[in-house]
């Protein structure tokens, strides 16, 4: 992108995904933590463009149906979705702190189906698949709302400008998708 964000590392997919539909994928189970809250993908959007943003911390993603998520590496971190922080149930999750400034500092494809991202706190465990992905991206404000509440009520509270407010002063919408498809009052997934 422009000079202004930093250094851009596009992530290029092979030509295979242009063609992969949902009846090809590998069932990997459910998704936490959105898999009791309703929300469904109807189509399981792809990948078509990753690119890391490192200098503003954000990594941006363009789906084959037109969204386009900006997802700061603090909210990625956040919501890693490895057992050590997601834990192997909502009672042992563990909240992440201090996760203001971290980084990515590597993209790994693993097949067709998820990243593995490398941060710099050391952090490399836990798959973002692309569907687990596209719901962080779509429903960014409640789960970054969510997230800011559980660090208040256990007496946290972050150090640094919020990065998504950061974004959308910089003219940047975390969350960009196709006019026609508009959420319905109560459609987007209660935090878990």
């Amino acid at each position: 992108m422009d000079g202004e964000r930093g250094e851009t590392r596009p992530t290029r997919f092979p030509r295979p995904l242009d063609g992969w539909r949902s009846s090809t994928r590998p069932n990997h189970g459910p998704q936490q933590p959105f898999a009791t809250t309703g929300f469904s993908m109807e189509q399981h959007s792809l990948p078509t463009d990753i690119q890391l943003h490192q200098q503003s911390r954000v990594l941006e993603i363009l789906f084959d149906d037109g969204a386009r998520f900006r997802l700061p590496c603090e909210y990625l971190r956040v919501y890693s979705p490895s057992a050590e922080v997601r834990g192997h149930s909502p009672a042992t999750a563990k909240l992440q702190v201090g996760k203001e400034g971290v980084n990515i500092t590597q993209l790994q494809p693993i097949g067709l189906y998820a990243l593995k991202i490398h941060f710099d706190d050391g952090h490399d465990s836990g798959l973002y698949d692309w569907q687990y992905l596209y719901k962080l991206g779509r429903a960014w404000q409640p789960l970054w709302l969510d997230y800011l509440g559980r660090l208040k009520d256990a007496g946290q509270a972050r150090r640094a400008p919020d990065p998504f407010e950061t974004l959308q002063a910089r003219g940047e919408a975390p969350s960009e998708r196709p006019v026609a498809e508009a959420d319905p009052a109560g459609d987007a997934p209660s935090p878990a």
